[in-house]
This record gives structure tokens, C-alpha cells and sequence, in this order.
């Protein structure tokens, strides 16, 4: 594997949380191959994204719920983000305001019935963060503009309901 695109491999698999050591992937190198599904190189066992991914899609579908059933969660929710070099886990954000303290207070509680509803299959983590009108409003352009923003950064979003 010549360097750029040994460079470029290491960069992808930082992306996804995947081993990305130069001598990793010159040794699996001759087992490795472009995923037709993710465009980078991966191992046959490192197909194991797609279940990754699955996960993530059902956890989230049930984060969401518990939310919708939680009003005192529903009105402080901001969003949530996934970071996949941290084996996927998911971030669910919540408004650090007045009212949001007891959300301090019982971080714990809520994050074990986050991890109890979605089936303790994905890592789930809680934050807090400011939150203005005027961030919320660009946030909502670039979300109704994200299939026109994502060529232009070179970037690739999924977006999960």
C-alpha cells in the first residue's frame, strides 16, 4: 500500500473507531477490501459496522421514545450526536438551563433508562449545553440544507430521526 493511500485508509478508520495503525493494516492489508457499503478498506470481521449501525438505528428510534414519553425531558432536548471512534456511542443533549438542574441531579437515573429502553446494546452518554434561540435557527438552516452543505465539506451525515 503506497502512502497516501495508506494515509487516507488511517484517516477513514480513525473516523469509524477502527484499529488504524500503520502496522495493522500493512499486516491485514492482503485481507483487506474497499466495503461497497462504506467506501473504506475493512477486514471481513470489520463488516462488523453494519450491525454497528443497526444498532444505533434501533437505539435511537427508542431514545427518541423514551424522550416523547419524558415531557420534562421532551422540553429540555436539544439533540443527540454519535461518535463513531468511541464504538458508536450516542450523545443525547438536553438544555442547560434553571430548570434543567434535576437533569444534573439525576444524570445516572436517566442515562440507565436511556440504556434500559434502547436494550443496553450502544453506549449512551448525557450532556448538557447552552442553548439559544439564534443557535437553534442556524442549526435548523443547516439541517434543511444538509444534502446541499455535505458535497461542499467533504463530509458525510446520516440522519436519524
Amino acid at each position: 500500500m503506497e502512502s497516501e493511500p495508506l494515509q487516507q485508509a488511517i484517516e477513514q478508520r480513525k473516523e469509524y473507531g477502527l484499529p488504524d495503525t500503520q502496522p495493522y493494516i500493512l499486516k491485514t492489508n492482503d485481507e483487506m477490501r474497499i466495503s461497497k457499503k462504506y467506501g473504506i478498506y475493512l477486514s471481513p470481521l470489520e463488516e462488523e459496522l453494519t450491525a454497528r449501525f443497526e444498532a444505533q438505528e434501533l437505539t435511537v428510534l427508542e431514545i427518541k421514545k423514551y424522550i416523547d414519553e419524558n415531557p420534562s425531558l421532551k422540553n429540555e432536548f436539544i439533540g443527540r450526536y454519535m461518535n463513531q471512534k468511541d464504538n458508536g456511542k450516542i450523545h443525547v443533549g438536553f438544555k442547560n438551563t434553571l430548570s434543567s438542574a434535576s437533569l444534573s441531579s439525576n444524570q445516572d437515573s436517566i442515562i440507565n433508562n436511556l440504556e434500559k429502553n434502547a436494550k443496553g446494546t450502544i453506549p449512551i452518554s448525557v450532556y448538557q449545553a447552552t442553548y439559544t434561540e439564534e443557535l437553534n435557527k442556524l442549526t435548523d438552516i443547516v439541517s434543511d440544507h444538509i444534502n446541499e452543505l455535505t458535497p461542499i465539506a467533504g463530509i458525510y451525515y446520516f440522519r436519524f430521526c
